[in-house]
Formats: C-alpha cells, sequence, structure tokens
C-alpha cells in the first residue's frame, strides 16, 4: 500500500491474479489495473453523488477511505527497516466470507 497526497496505491493478489488498485479522491476517481492482461478498469464518482466534503477523513489517517466494502482499523506503529511505520488492519467481505488482511 502507498499512501499520498488523498491518492491510494494497492497491490494484492486475488485469487491468484495481481490487481493494483489506485484511487484518486481529489478527481473522485479509481483505476483497476490487471498487469498480466494490460488492461484496467476506471471509475469515476457516480452522477448525482456529493462531492466529498472538505472535512472529509484523508487516505493518511484511514488508507480505506474512497473504498467501498473496506473496514481499515489502525493497529499501531511497526519499525519496518529502522523506520516508523503505521500497521493497518483491512478487513472486506465478499460472497459472506471475511476476509482480513494486515498492511
Amino acid at each position: 500500500m502507498f499512501v499520498g497526497d488523498a491518492r491510494t496505491r494497492i497491490e494484492m493478489s486475488q485469487k491468484g491474479r495481481e490487481v493494483v488498485r489506485i484511487s484518486d479522491q481529489k478527481r473522485g476517481m479509481e483505476w483497476i489495473l490487471f498487469p498480466a492482461e494490460k488492461s484496467y478498469v476506471e471509475r469515476g464518482t457516480p452522477p448525482g453523488a456529493a462531492a466529498p466534503a472538505p472535512a472529509a477523513r484523508s487516505a493518511e489517517a484511514d488508507p480505506c477511505v474512497g473504498m467501498a466494502g473496506l473496514t481499515c482499523r489502525r493497529i499501531g506503529i511497526e519499525d519496518v527497516n529502522g523506520r516508523p511505520a503505521v500497521k493497518w488492519e483491512m478487513t472486506m467481505t465478499d460472497k459472506g466470507q471475511t476476509l482480513t488482511a494486515a498492511q
């Protein structure tokens, strides 16, 4: 997971398939990339949806912001290669099964 100014990039494997998910909160856009197939899906904010409120939480405060069905819980701070890193527990439900990962 990479977090920047109102943007996040998550690289993962789903059912053996490499997937990259990029979210841009400022533009209200999301891209889901499938590198092996050299394809992607682009999604925008649905028509009529309200723009994010200025006081909305940032991806730095919650990396799951703007990602439907995904919940993040800050677990704490760990030392990674001599640098402090925030550890998150990410949870989602898919087809009745709860999936949990740590980032």
